[in-house]
């Protein structure tokens, strides 16, 4: 998130990514990286390696109960903070790239429907920033042109996203927590 510290600069946040982490080594690293700072809210926007490594392979069911548990974790070590979970995209960079269409959204389907359950936990649908209205990976970009990485659209390097689809993160994000996007 390139902009981050612009995005977040009128708040106390902290930007703790490590790119291509997965939630099993968020299950094991996250109290030593920010349990210390005692957070009021934490958003989390994981699952997308889980989905896409291969190596690894997961069914949605297994990768769900992993982040729901991750969640949880998060909700038992800070019972007052508000926890959010930002959804995960589909990615027209990866060579897993069909199983995006399937895994990708029963993922979502059932951290969303644990949320409904949980007066903690805020789902945040960030999927529409990808995907058009038949789920299919957006391949324009902001000059209407093939997405052709040059960080003008939803994709800036590879498989992150570009400033102007985490401008739509921020705003999605201050949706589910109620604050507003001017």
């Amino acid at each position: 998130w390139k902009d981050f510290y612009t995005d977040f600069a009128d708040e106390d946040a902290y930007l703790l990514g490590v790119a291509g982490s997965n939630v099993d080594e968020w299950l094991v690293c996250s109290e030593r990286l920010f349990y210390s700072l005692n957070p009021s809210e934490i958003i989390v926007h994981l699952g997308f390696n889980d989905i896409y490594n291969e190596a690894a392979y997961m069914t949605a069911p297994e990768i769900a109960e992993k982040l729901i548990r991750l969640l949880s974790s998060y909700h038992e070590a800070f019972p007052d903070a508000k926890v959010y979970f930002c959804s995960i995209e589909s990615s027209k960079w990866s060579n897993n790239y069909t199983k995006s269409f399937t895994t990708a959204p029963e993922v979502n389907a059932a951290v969303s429907a644990f949320a409904d359950e949980c007066d903690w936990l805020g789902y945040v649908n960030t999927r529409y920033i990808f995907c058009d209205d038949e789920q299919k990976v957006v391949y324009t970009d902001g000059d209407g042109n093939a997405d052709d990485n040059d960080d003008t659209g939803i994709y800036g390097q590879g498989s992150h996203p570009s400033v102007i689809a985490y401008d739509e993160y921020k705003k999605a994000i201050d949706a589910v927590r109620g604050k507003s996007t001017e």
